[in-house]
């Protein structure tokens, strides 16, 4: 997780910021299934999701360095 709810910034209109870290690429349609449920979910907040590992390597090192691990299973 990273973005403004990480770093306490959030306001009313602030989306969650998600970035899954794999050992390589998430298979094609997996990250829009992911997108899709989310938005169909009860989550009262917008979710952007990101597969790190096709991020830049500027993106990557933001995200090490600002992200807390949500989720560690």
């Amino acid at each position: 997780m990273f973005g403004s709810w990480v770093k306490n910034t959030q306001h009313r209109n602030s989306d969650i910021d998600l970035a899954i870290l794999s050992h390589q690429p998430l298979p094609g349609g997996l990250l829009a299934t992911l997108r899709e449920q989310l938005e169909e979910s009860t989550i009262p907040y917008r979710v952007d999701v990101v597969d790190l590992s096709a991020a830049s390597p500027e993106f990557q090192e933001r995200v090490n360095r600002e992200g807390i691990v949500w989720i560690d299973s």
